[in-house]
């Protein structure tokens, strides 16, 4: 049998219930503020990050359909859907990045002084791969192209195909064309292509960016399947080839001139100060920096970040060549000696000693 409550018990127990509702009640109402304040911003990045997926799904279906079906194309769907083809499954890249500086009249090439490689990559996986099998029936052939050096392509975002076409280069009137060689070269059917005779015919000075890009993209009519996205290299700057006379070597030889190094100009004011005193190429440099380097860094007038550089550049040096060094008392010091204390002077293997 239920023990029946009296009516005071039932007054304390609610007073105690208000009066520890009255204590704690601004507390507990600014946890449930928080708490409902961290769990709206957890949703909100939630959705932040899901957009971008479902975005790069759908894409990827469509991309799916168009390959199932050629007859279907990109123009026959809504603008809003075609604004949002960003990143084909298939993208071209450059194995190697290019060998800089670039001059006019001077072949292209990859920083390994090799012919500029192209691959195929799917973006899904960022995976080399080889041409799908809706490609294989085709003589999928790639031209080469000048971009402006502002085109943005370093965000990871993509590009649209009317993106790429608006950042071509055109020459400037009267002029040659801006590239000239072998422009239009056909992709292996492993995804693989060679750039190997490609030079540049101008400057990149007289545009606003005073950079350009190298662009590869899959040519028109030569593709059966959905877009493949363009190859895009870095921005650089193009020379003139008058001005490879006057280009530092990397690494110098001993028997480069002096304002070969980093920091020293041809027939400038540190130049004729080291010709004043007998310094003519690298070799005499870092002979005088060995016996008298507090002469040197008199002759050079650099900052100390500059002479460093210049130093520095100077050491690298291809000193292969035996060279015959005369130290106090001591003959044919090593070569790698160059630096050293209590070296003297350098000479060439066969002749006399300095």
């Amino acid at each position: 049998m239920a023990v029946r409550r009296t009516r005071n018990e039932d007054d304390e127990e609610g007073s105690g219930a208000d009066a520890h509702h009255h204590r704690h009640g601004p507390r507990l109402a600014l946890a449930l503020i928080v708490r409902r304040a961290v769990a709206a911003e957890a949703i909100q990045e939630i959705v932040r990050n899901l957009e971008p997926v479902i975005r790069r799904v759908v894409r990827e279906e469509i991309q799916n359909i168009f390959s199932q079906h050629g007859d279907i194309t990109l123009r026959s769907l809504p603008s809003c859907l075609q604004e949002q083809e960003v990143s084909p499954p298939l993208k071209l890249v450059f194995i190697k990045c290019l060998k800089l500086p670039i001059f006019t009249n001077n072949k292209l090439v990859d920083v390994a002084n090799n012919a500029i490689g192209i691959q195929l990559v799917d973006t899904r996986t960022n995976s080399l791969t080889t041409l799908p099998n809706n490609h294989l029936g085709c003589s999928v052939r790639l031209e080469v192209l000048v971009l402006d050096g502002d085109f943005q392509c370093d965000d990871g975002n993509g590009w649209t195909a009317d993106q790429f076409s608006a950042a071509i280069v055109k020459a400037r009137e009267g002029k040659r064309p801006l590239l000239v060689g072998t422009l239009n070269v056909q992709m292996s059917n492993h995804g693989m292509a060679v750039i190997d005779d490609v030079s540049f015919t101008d400057n990149s000075s007289w545009i606003r960016s005073r950079k350009f890009r190298i662009g590869v993209r899959v040519m028109q009519g030569s593709c059966c399947g959905p877009r493949i996205q363009e190859a895009v290299s870095e921005s650089f700057t193009v020379k003139d080839h008058r001005g490879e006379l006057y280009k530092k070597h990397y690494p110098p030889l001993l028997t480069d001139n002096v304002w070969r190094l980093k920091n020293i100009g041809k027939d400038g004011p540190i130049d004729k100060r080291l010709e004043s005193e007998g310094i003519n190429n690298v070799q005499d440099f870092l002979k005088l920096n060995t016996i008298d380097p507090d002469k040197l860094q008199a002759l050079h007038g650099m900052s100390e970040k500059q002479w460093t550089t210049t130093l520095n550049h100077a050491k690298t040096c291809d000193i292969s060549e035996k060279c015959v060094f005369k130290t106090q008392g001591v003959d044919n010091v090593p070569s790698e000696a160059i630096g050293h204390p209590g070296v003297l002077a350098v000479g060439s293997t066969g002749g006399s000693g300095y």
